[in-house]
């Protein structure tokens, strides 16, 4: 996913019409786990959509790994975004080391580091709703009908109360990659979006003048387009925010689907 994503923008391929199915897609693979008594052939086809939200339970890790559980299978998703993140600093300081001492340059050394954000800004959008979903899975404990007095985890049938279990073992985990994933990712680009508004319109005109590709076309939006304009070339200039809506509706999706 991570080479993918940065060589799909190191060749600039305008990926607005694969982000609008990767969302729809997204959107449906969680009707598979409604309260809606779906046609075997429909839930079905809801499973194979969970593909795109990067759901390891389609590759049945079990099968290869019996003892696998519930606890590592969260923890194992929850590290992606770290793992994700180690890739890329040793491609940067590969990078780095290339242009350093293979090729002897001692100016834009960094030059490679607006591909590597825009390519992990991309790689996080498309994780966002499953990283989230996954996450509130801990905080979902519900009574049994009828209640017998305590609440159980909906993805595992485990007391919530039991010292020691799932929930009391991964709630304070739950708690940080919920601030740091689902309210940190919309939050960073928030600033960098309300930040920059100016030039990213100003971005978003030349985008449309079909200029901009160059720092002396671009002097002042140039960086910012490198860096993050997967963020908003898909949008009029103003409506730069409206990734954040979309990330919203996400949020409250993934709420409303386990809540």
């Amino acid at each position: 996913l991570c080479a993918g994503g940065y060589i799909l923008n190191k060749n600039s391929v305008n990926l607005a019409f694969v982000s609008i199915g990767v969302d729809y897609f997204q959107i449906l693979a969680l009707f598979a786990n409604s309260r809606v008594e779906w046609p075997p052939f429909i839930k079905d086809l809801f499973h194979m959509m969970s593909v795109f939200n990067f759901n390891l339970e389609i590759t049945a890790p079990e099968c290869s790994i019996p003892d696998l559980g519930y606890k590592t299978k969260w923890l194992f998703i929850m590290a992606l975004p770290l793992a994700a993140t180690a890739m890329f600093l040793v491609a940067h300081v590969a990078q780095w080391s290339k242009k350093r001492f293979v090729q002897g340059r001692r100016k834009k050394l960094n030059s490679h580091v607006n591909l590597l954000v825009a390519t992990f800004m991309v790689m996080f959008y498309y994780m966002y709703l499953y990283l989230t979903r996954t996450s509130l899975e801990i905080f979902n404990c519900a009574p049994t009908d009828p209640p017998d007095g305590h609440e159980y985890l909906e993805v595992v049938f485990e007391r919530c109360d039991e010292p020691g279990g799932i929930h009391q073992t991964l709630l304070p985990l739950a708690i940080c990659t919920f601030f740091a994933y689902t309210i940190g990712y919309p939050l960073v680009l928030s600033i960098v979006l309300w930040r920059n508004r100016e030039l990213v319109m100003e971005d978003q005109l030349l985008r449309a003048m079909e200029v901009g590709n160059t720092r002396l076309t671009n002097p002042n939006a140039y960086d910012l387009r490198k860096r993050y304009h997967k963020m908003y070339y898909h949008f009029r200039p103003d409506f730069w925010y409206w990734i954040l809506v979309i990330i919203a509706r996400k949020f409250l999706i993934a709420f409303t689907a386990l809540m």
